[in-house]
């Protein structure tokens, strides 16, 4: 007798909207995405696996976690020989006046103070600013100690 075993698919997996296509690193090929994904099995990593079918048949599974997601309906695969790798940490792990990127992919600086419901403020105007929850996941873009050091460099250059 056979018995029956649930697959469990993670919750984010489920409610994933999917791009219309897949591009390579190299924007020479595009591929369509099949609808299945699974959890990456990569040693702490949190992303969820695709199934993209390519031009030419080949079907493959890029992790979520790799792939640029600003553009909904177009997602392209980073090629991380070229770009530095990408940071994510919980909102309450980065300094104040970070450069970060929310998951809409709009960027803003982020301030340690707290809203009365408990969430960190992402300014992305100066009039304007995001409510993100502590415990989101956000892309680092820059330090906020790296900025400071680039703009103490870029003030030693304007003075020579």
């Amino acid at each position: 007798m056979k018995k029956r075993v649930k697959l469990l698919v993670p919750e984010a997996s489920r409610n994933m909207h999917l791009p219309d296509v897949v591009v390579s690193a190299d924007l020479k090929e595009v591929g369509t995405p099949t609808g299945g994904t699974r959890r990456c099995n990569l040693t702490g990593c949190t992303g969820t696996r695709i199934a993209v079918r390519w031009e030419d048949g080949q079907l493959t599974y890029p992790c979520t976690k790799g792939l640029d997601q600003t553009d909904p309906s177009k997602w392209r695969i980073i090629d991380h020989m070229t770009t530095e790798k990408r940071q994510f940490y919980q909102a309450r792990y980065i300094p104040d006046f970070s450069i970060v990127r929310l998951p809409d992919g709009r960027i803003g600086w982020i301030t340690g103070r707290t809203t009365t419901q408990g969430h960190a403020l992402v300014h992305v105007d100066r009039n304007l600013a995001a409510q993100v929850k502590l415990s989101e996941q956000l892309e680092l873009v820059k330090w906020g100690a790296q900025l400071a050091w680039d703009e103490l460099e870029r003030m030693e250059v304007e003075d020579v």
